[in-house]
């Protein structure tokens, strides 16, 4: 399951059935015009606010400050995720 932040585009939350889940950064190289993607930690480990910060500071390196932009995403948020899991007691089946 990948869970898209609304604060920052590109940052999300990616959440593997047997495995940990993970922060990472999508994001397109702005010289090679490669897709890259960079892993942050683990959650809760890492919380988003570190996340976010860690990002953005990649972002800035890549693009430079003109470039950096935040945006909304339509997609779900973190605070999604963590409202499912305190309402599901965080242990149980798969999903």
């Amino acid at each position: 399951m990948e869970l898209v932040d609304r604060g920052l585009r590109g940052l999300m939350l990616i959440k593997r059935k047997n495995g940990p889940t993970k922060w990472f950064l999508k994001y397109q190289c702005p010289r090679t015009l490669q897709k890259r993607s960079v892993s942050f930690g683990l959650y809760p480990d890492v919380p988003l606010d570190i996340a976010r910060q860690q990002a953005m500071q990649l972002i800035r390196q890549e693009y430079g400050d003109d470039q950096f932009e935040l945006m909304n995403s339509p997609a779900h948020s973190f605070h999604d995720f963590t409202a499912q899991e305190n309402v599901g007691g965080g242990g149980g089946g798969g999903g």
